[in-house]
């Protein structure tokens, strides 16, 4: 028998499943609650008569039945309360307002010049923020929270950058300080952009009903990874760039050599592309990743050779994370392999070429491989979907204790 707390986190979780169910529906009557559910009718009825209570549901349009008597439909109020996300990489700076239903109510996108150093990049990322709060000014008082998702080894706790190999520059700046010079009164969370995109898969998909474990896989700056086991993400900043790749003695930011990221990354592309006198930022050695997308594609003199060399040492840092973690899906993200077309294809390829995937060992060969095509926007929609999550996530057998 339950007591006390436990009664309320059991009454609680039995709602925040009801929520579940609407985000999962666009709209639902007490009947098909029920049946979804699996709860009592009278349990059902409180439920709903505490949502509609508290505004979190309201009156909706529905499909009705031919015959029979007409059901009353409800939706979640997304209007009710907001989540703002913010991140950013080398090449933008993006903020999105998700509403409670986690849908994405506004988006606004700054884009930033490679080689810009920390003073310009501080000035960009406050003229950012403060135009996108003057944006929202009319729903400022139903954000709940803030989430800031940061690329490269961040302190979640204090909201300070301790590093980002590839903007050095911003070793030491307090995030939750700048965000709460435009939010003052709002509760911000920092976390790992890795983190984000992963909570991003997890909750904007059925993928996770459908496979076991899931491992993510985000190539844009640089490689990282994610990993969903279960319906929960187990490892949230896989650090996939620091993979060794390459016998060649070239010493990575991180101190070791032949690291996936000195050969696949955001920079090094750039800088070889540079080496080779192709595109526009050849002289300065840069090149943003639409560019470089572009002269891939436009077989840009060496680049395509350049870069095909390159995609098999992701390929092989790709099938070393496959072996080990064995998911039944992976999911490839990002503008670098974008740039091959059909990366799925691409590495498949690669792989047959020089890394047999046979005999007694054929992860690689039983897991689904999809390609996702998606900007860094999955960052700060995915930080929100996170906090939503925390706030009004169901707990799986949760109302039993």
């Amino acid at each position: 028998m339950a007591y006390g707390v436990n009664i309320d986190l059991r009454k609680t979780n039995k709602r925040n499943l009801i929520i579940d169910l609407f985000r999962r529906n666009e709209y639902l009557s007490k009947i098909q609650a029920k049946k979804l559910s699996g709860y009592s009718m009278d349990t059902v009825l409180s439920i709903f008569d505490g949502l509609a209570r508290d505004e979190l549901i309201v009156p909706s349009e529905g499909a009705q039945k031919p015959k029979g008597r007409k059901a009353v439909f409800f939706r979640l109020n997304g209007e009710k309360l907001y989540y703002l996300g913010v991140t950013f990489n080398q090449a933008r700076i993006l903020s999105t307002l998700v509403d409670f239903s986690n849908r994405v109510r506004d988006t606004a996108t700054t884009e930033l010049a490679l080689g810009i150093g920390r003073e310009q990049f501080l000035e960009i990322f406050r003229r950012h923020l403060g135009e996108f709060s003057a944006r929202l000014a009319g729903v400022a008082g139903r954000i709940r929270n803030i989430g800031c998702s940061i690329p490269g080894d961040i302190d979640a706790a204090t909201g300070v950058l301790r590093s980002y190999v590839f903007m050095p520059f911003l070793e030491g700046v307090n995030f939750c300080d700048i965000l709460h010079e435009f939010f003052p009164e709002r509760e911000i969370e920092v976390e790992h952009n890795i983190r984000s995109m992963t909570s991003y898969v997890l909750y904007s998909s059925d993928l996770v009903r459908r496979y076991r474990k899931i491992l993510f896989v985000s190539a844009r700056s640089g490689a990282a990874s994610g990993l969903i086991h279960h319906g929960e993400i187990v490892t949230d900043r896989g650090e996939m760039g620091h993979v060794r790749v390459s016998d060649e003695d070239r010493r990575c930011a991180c101190g070791r050599r032949g690291c996936l990221d000195l050969y696949f990354s955001h920079q090094s592309i750039s800088e070889a592309i540079s080496s080779l006198g192709a595109g526009s930022g050849a002289a300065a050695g840069h090149h943003d990743l639409q560019e470089i997308i572009s002269l891939y594609g436009n077989d840009a003199p060496g680049v395509r050779a350049m870069m095909d060399e390159r995609l098999r040492y992701f390929s092989s840092a790709l099938l070393d994370m496959v072996n080990i973690l064995e998911p039944d899906l992976v999911i490839l993200s990002g503008e670098l392999l974008e740039a091959y077309g059909d990366p799925v294809a691409r590495i498949r390829a690669a792989l047959a070429v020089e890394y047999a995937d046979s005999g007694s060992v054929t992860n690689l060969k039983n897991a689904e491989i999809i390609f996702m095509k998606t900007g860094i926007e999955i960052a700060a929609t995915g930080v929100c979907y996170h906090l939503i999550n925390k706030h009004w996530g169901y707990v799986e057998n949760g109302d039993l204790a």
